[in-house]
C-alpha cells in the first residue's frame, strides 16, 4: 500500500481507496477489485506495478 501510495499521489490514492472501499462494502473482493479502482482514479494502468508488487511476478500480460 505505501508504494501504491507513493505511485499514485495522496489525492489519486485516497480517492481510489474510498471507491474501492464503497464499491465493495460487505462483499468479497480480490486484489484485482483493488487494481480497478486504484486505476479508475488515477487514470493510469497499475498492471505492471500490481504484477510486481501483488502478485510477484513482473510484469504480465492480464
Amino acid at each position: 500500500m505505501a508504494q501504491l501510495r507513493v505511485t499514485l499521489g495522496d489525492a489519486a490514492f485516497w480517492s481510489g481507496l474510498r471507491r474501492y472501499t464503497l464499491d465493495h462494502a460487505g462483499g468479497t473482493v480480490t486484489s484485482i477489485d483493488l487494481e480497478r479502482a486504484m486505476e479508475a482514479s488515477s487514470g493510469r494502468d497499475l498492471r505492471p506495478l500490481f504484477a510486481e508488487w501483488v502478485f510477484g511476478d513482473g510484469p504480465s500480460e492480464r
